[in-house]
């Protein structure tokens, strides 16, 4: 899909209409986040409670969609959010 093909009632339209509060909701998560070792994410882990809130910000903001968290391990450990309507699936991230 172009993003000229792109129209209000999209999905991807609606997330992407939403960057500002996934930016603002992950923000908050690392304002948070106390470095140090005795801390919850001392090891990682920062991205769990980001994909968190980014689930929660669409929930909050866009009908008729199921979203939740996934983890990969190829690499390196990292968990994102993934969400879908009845035509389309999107990965959401903050790298």
């Amino acid at each position: 899909m172009r993003i000229s093909d792109i129209t209000g009632d999209d999905l991807l339209h609606k997330l992407a209409s939403l960057r500002p509060k996934f930016a603002s909701a992950a923000q908050e998560v690392y304002d948070g986040w106390v470095q140090g070792d005795d801390d919850e994410y001392c090891g990682g882990g920062i991205c769990d409670g980001i994909a968190d809130a980014i689930v929660g910000v669409i929930y909050n903001n866009i009908d008729g969609v199921e979203a939740g968290t996934c983890s990969s391990s190829v690499g390196e450990q990292h968990t994102f959010t993934v969400v879908h309507d009845d035509k389309s699936g999107f990965i959401v991230d903050i790298p």
